[in-house]
């Protein structure tokens, strides 16, 4: 399924140059996520290599801000 709603707290980053979430978070949404075309190197902020590894897979999400009426 590729529909799924969490009610959660978020600092969204506005001035980000791309957006991420963990492998976990797609796990535990259910997200549905698709191979990227060519692996992304992930670089933390003092340039090495995160840990994690290379950005393999990506997803869509909507993200709505505030209530409904």
């Amino acid at each position: 399924m590729w529909h799924k709603t969490a009610n959660i707290e978020a600092l969204l980053d506005s001035g980000a140059t791309h957006n991420f979430i963990d492998r976990r978070t797609v796990e535990n949404l259910g997200l549905g996520i698709r191979k990227l075309p060519q692996p992304q190197i992930l670089r933390n902020a003092d340039g090495t290599e995160n840990k994690e590894g290379s950005i393999t897979n990506f997803c869509n999400l909507w993200i709505k801000q505030g209530t409904t009426t």
